[in-house]
């Protein structure tokens, strides 16, 4: 499940930021961050797994193709099992950042997707069958 911006509505730079928690986090579930994104498997995914405090940044290109990883850590920022945590995804220019609990955490640099839609969600990683409940608060969307 995720929530997108509409259709046509496009953001060049932004700072995407929630309050997000698991519920019942399993070592593969996480919350998802897109910025860019031209369609449903297209621009820039920041994903936090709670259990293992990774923070993962990669690059959909579509269709079928393996997302292309750009940065990745483990990070104490993230705070374990369902407690919330407030996450950004930064994309200014050609930089993309992750900060989590007011901590940079990764940083990558990629120019293909210049600008595109938002969009919010959470999962759980492929080879996993489960279903992942997540909360949401105090959505935010601002200018770096």
């Amino acid at each position: 499940m995720s929530v997108f911006t509409p259709a046509g509505v496009s953001y060049a730079e932004a700072v995407l930021s929630i309050d997000a928690r698991i519920i019942a986090p399993a070592p593969n579930s996480y919350v998802a961050l897109i910025c860019r994104e031209q369609d449903a498997r297209t621009g820039y995914l920041l994903k936090v797994m709670p259990e293992s405090g990774e923070v993962v940044i990669q690059r959909l290109d579509g269709g079928s193709s393996a997302p292309t990883p750009l940065a990745n850590a483990v990070s104490a920022a993230v705070k374990p099992g369902n407690q919330s945590n407030h996450i950004e995804l930064r994309c200014a220019g050609s930089s993309i950042t992750a900060r989590i609990n007011d901590t940079d955490v990764a940083t990558a640099v990629d120019g293909a997707y210049p600008s595109g839609g938002l969009r919010i969600g959470a999962g759980s990683n492929p080879g996993a069958i489960q279903t992942v409940e997540a909360h949401f608060r105090n959505l935010l969307v601002t200018r770096p």
